[in-house]
């Protein structure tokens, strides 16, 4: 793949994840509205998202879907919790170290998917906007 294909294809995986995270992932594990903003916890839908559909694929044995109930999502949930534990969540807003309180424009994650794609975070992400609170 050549490297100026990474923007368009960061930008789909992640509108098919977040469309997969609401169809699928959270009738088992609710999810914050900024998730994908954690880069560790996009790594760990990706691959369970790609297991799920190997598991509902016609000629695919029972055991691929027990062993996704039983193992690959209760292990990426217990990684994703520990990875989200760390954010102070209030109204699905974001907390930062500072107290500074987010809110995710999840309308804007076609240029947060692009942003990781080309700037591998070395400049802060579009789309958490600073909440005003009195």
């Amino acid at each position: 793949m050549a490297h100026r294909d990474r923007p368009a294809l960061a930008v789909a995986w992640l509108a098919d994840l977040w469309q997969w995270s609401l169809d699928v992932w959270t009738r088992y594990q609710p999810l914050p509205p900024y998730w994908p903003w954690h880069p560790t916890v996009v790594a760990e839908i990706l691959p369970v998202r790609h297991l799920w559909t190997a598991a509902l694929l016609p000629d695919a044995p029972p055991d691929l879907l027990a062993a996704w109930h039983d193992r690959w999502r209760p292990g990426a949930a217990h990684r994703i919790g520990r990875t989200l534990a760390g954010c102070e969540r209030a109204d699905g807003a974001h907390v930062d170290v500072v107290g500074r309180r987010w809110r995710p424009d999840t309308t804007r994650l076609d240029d947060l998917a692009h942003w990781w794609a080309t700037t591998h975070g070395s400049v802060p992400p579009p789309g958490l906007c600073p909440e005003d609170r009195p």
